[in-house]
C-alpha cells in the first residue's frame, strides 16, 4: 500500500511540508487568534503538538505564507512578515542552580534574538534577562516583533520539590515578563505554551493581561486530532494498520471502523474546552499507533511518554493519605468528578485535594466530560491514560514504601 504523504514525529512544520509528511491543517483556527495582538497563552498536555504551533506561528510571521500552499490559512492571512524572537525553555529547565539557570537564559535569549537579527552586545553569564531584552527594546519604535514562547513552565516544573529554587526562578521569569509588558507596544504579537498554568502564582502578577486560549471553545480543536481529522488524513493508514494487525493476530478482527472504534477507546475522548464541544485524540499517540503498529507495547511506550517525571516527584512528597486513596478511586473510567472552572488552577504551595484534580487535568490525566450551568464534569479519558495512571499510583506506593524502610 502506497502513501500520498508520510508519517512524522518531528515538530517543525518546515520539515514536515518540505518533506511531504502528514501535517493536519489547523490553520484556519490559527487565523482566528493570529490576527490578533494578544497576548496569548495556551495550555495543553505533552504530545498534543504545542511546539509544532509555535513553529508554525514561527513561520508564518518571519515567512509569510508561501510554505503554506494547500492549507486553510493560505487566502485568509493577508499580514506582513515580522522578525520573531523563539525562546523554548525545555532547552535548559534542568540547570542546576539559579546562576546556571540565569546563563542558559541569557544564552537562549541572545541567540533568539540574533535569529531575528536584532543587535546586542555579547552577553555574559551573570547578565539579567530582562535588562538583555530592554536593551533591546527600548530602541525600536514599531510593532515589527512577534514573541514566541514555548513550554515556558518547564523550568518552574523542574524544581517544584526545591522551594527557594522555584522562588528564584519565578523572579527571574517574572521581571522578563514584565519588561514584555512595559515595552507590549513594539510586539505585533505574543504567544505563550505551557503544560501546567501558574497563573495562581507570581509569575504572572506583572504580566495579567494575558488571554487564556486553554478553556476556549473556539480554540478545543486547535491541538489534538478529531474523528473527521483521523478519517481525512489517515484513512489508509487506518486500512494498513487493520491488515497488519489480523495477519498479527491471524484473524479478521479489525475492519476499518472497528479499529476507529478501538482507538477512541484506547486513545480518544480528550476534552479541554468549557462547552464540551471537541473532542479529540492525543496526535502523539495516533501517529505512535501507526508508525509501530506493536499494539502489545503500545500501553507501555504510552505510559512513559505521558509523564512528568518532575511533577510526579512533587507528588510524591505532598500527597497526604486521603488525597491518595481519592486518586486511587478516580481509576473508574466512570467515575465523574464535578468542578468549577475557577478550581482549575492549582495552589502548589499549599496542595489539597481541589488542586490535586486542577494538575491531573491540565497534565490529561483528567478530562471534561460535559458542562452545564458553570459546573464541569470531568472523568479519565481513555484505557491509556487510566494505564497511565494506574502505574503512576503503583509507582508513588513503591517508592513512599522504599522511603519508610530506607527510613
Amino acid at each position: 500500500m502506497e502513501f500520498p504523504k508520510e508519517l512524522s514525529k518531528t515538530s517543525s512544520f518546515r520539515a514536515l511540508i518540505d518533506n511531504n509528511c502528514v501535517y493536519v491543517d489547523k490553520t484556519d483556527i490559527i487565523a482566528k487568534f493570529a490576527v490578533k495582538k494578544g497576548p496569548f497563552v495556551f495550555f495543553r498536555p505533552r504530545g498534543f503538538g504545542k511546539s509544532l504551533l509555535v513553529s508554525t506561528l514561527y513561520e508564518l510571521f518571519k515567512n509569510g505564507v508561501e510554505s503554506f500552499c494547500g492549507l486553510k490559512i493560505k487566502d485568509l492571512w493577508k499580514d506582513k512578515t515580522y522578525k520573531v524572537i523563539k525562546i523554548d525553555f525545555s532547552r535548559f529547565k534542568e540547570s542546576s542552580s539559579t546562576d546556571s539557570f540565569k546563563a542558559s537564559f541569557n544564552r537562549e535569549l541572545f541567540t533568539a534574538l540574533k535569529n531575528a537579527n536584532l543587535s546586542l552586545n555579547k552577553v555574559q553569564d551573570n547578565d539579567v534577562p530582562s535588562a538583555l531584552l530592554s536593551e533591546v527594546l527600548m530602541n525600536i519604535n514599531s510593532t515589527d516583533l512577534v514573541l514566541l514562547i514555548d513550554n515556558y513552565d518547564a523550568p518552574l516544573t523542574a524544581v517544584l520539590g526545591d522551594k527557594a529554587e522555584f522562588a528564584s526562578r519565578q523572579k527571574i521569569l517574572s521581571n522578563f515578563y514584565s519588561t514584555v509588558k512595559s515595552y507590549q507596544g513594539v510586539f505585533r504579537f505574543v504567544f505563550i505554551t505551557g503544560e501546567i498554568n501558574y497563573f495562581s502564582s507570581s509569575t504572572f502578577s506583572s504580566f495579567n493581561h494575558l488571554e487564556d486560549l486553554f478553556f476556549n471553545s473556539d480554540y478545543g480543536a486547535l491541538l489534538g486530532f478529531t474523528e473527521d481529522d483521523l478519517e481525512h488524513y489517515f484513512s489508509l493508514y487506518t486500512d494498513r494498520a487493520c491488515e497488519v494487525l489480523n495477519k498479527l493476530n491471524k484473524n479478521r478482527q479489525y475492519t476499518h471502523d472497528n479499529l476507529l472504534s478501538t482507538l477512541k477507546s484506547k486513545y480518544g475522548d480528550y476534552c479541554f474546552d468549557n462547552k464540551a464541544k471537541e473532542h479529540i485524540y492525543n496526535p502523539s499517540f495516533i501517529v505512535n499507533f501507526f508508525s509501530e503498529l506493536k499494539e502489545e507495547h503500545t500501553y507501555r511506550h504510552i505510559s512513559e511518554r505521558f509523564r512528568n517525571s518532575n511533577l510526579e516527584n512533587f507528588l510524591r512528597q505532598a500527597l497526604s493519605k486521603d488525597i491518595k486513596e481519592q486518586l486511587q478511586r478516580s481509576l473508574d473510567l466512570d467515575t465523574t468528578i464535578y468542578l468549577a472552572q475557577a478550581n482549575l488552577y492549582p495552589q502548589l504551595d499549599t496542595l489539597t485535594e481541589r488542586d490535586l484534580y486542577a494538575i491531573l487535568y491540565q497534565l490529561g490525566y483528567l478530562c471534561i466530560k460535559a458542562s452545564r450551568k458553570g459546573m464541569l464534569s470531568f472523568g479519565i479519558p481513555n484505557l491509556a491514560v487510566k494505564h497511565a495512571l494506574k502505574e503512576l499510583i503503583k509507582d508513588i506506593e513503591n517508592r513512599a514504601g522504599k522511603s519508610a524502610l530506607d527510613g
